[in-house]
């Protein structure tokens, strides 16, 4: 059986949650650099949106963490939904 790839399993993150934080990606899924791997996605076509959000750490502390919404892609000049390619998995 084929091991699904770390893009494969941050997209079918996206089809359940709207959104994906980092330590979500470690937590959810083991992945430890969810930075360079939406960056490798965006030379493959991916479209992300993205957004510093405050959020309340394990000390009670508030820090500031970058959170990606998937938006779609564009492949051969057609642009995809998100909607459209999270249906085919």
């Amino acid at each position: 059986m084929k091991r699904e790839t770390q893009h494969e399993q941050i997209l079918k993150y996206f089809k359940t949650h709207k959104t994906i934080t980092p330590m979500e990606a470690f937590r959810e899924l083991g992945i430890t650099k969810l930075a360079t791997r939406i960056s490798e996605m965006k030379r493959l076509g991916y479209l992300f949106g993205q957004e510093m959000i405050s959020v309340t750490n394990r000390h009670g502390e508030k820090v500031r963490v970058m959170e990606y919404r998937f938006i779609g892609r564009l492949y051969e000049e057609t642009f995809y939904t998100a909607e459209e390619i999270l249906e085919g998995l």
